[in-house]
């Protein structure tokens, strides 16, 4: 079946809309136990090339927008 443009041509990119990612209580467990405090830090290690999982979003202000996101504050565990 179809998955998307990047992987019928080749490159095997799949677009963030049709990929599936794990819940959000485990994203924030990994930021946890990664030590990832700020935004900047978020996008470090997702643009990290192989340290982020596949099924880890790089944008989770997105992908859980309807899921649980309350905020960054709250992803990153700042009070």
């Amino acid at each position: 079946g179809w998955l998307s443009l990047g992987d019928w041509l080749g490159p095997g990119r799949i677009a963030d809309q049709n990929k599936v990612f794990i819940p959000f209580k485990q994203v924030k467990l990994l930021v946890k136990n990664k030590g990832i405090k700020t935004q900047r830090q978020w996008y470090d290690y997702a643009k990290s090339g192989g340290n982020k999982p596949e099924d880890v979003p790089y944008k989770p202000h997105r992908t859980y927008k309807e899921k649980g996101w309350k905020g960054w504050a709250d992803f990153l565990e700042k009070e």
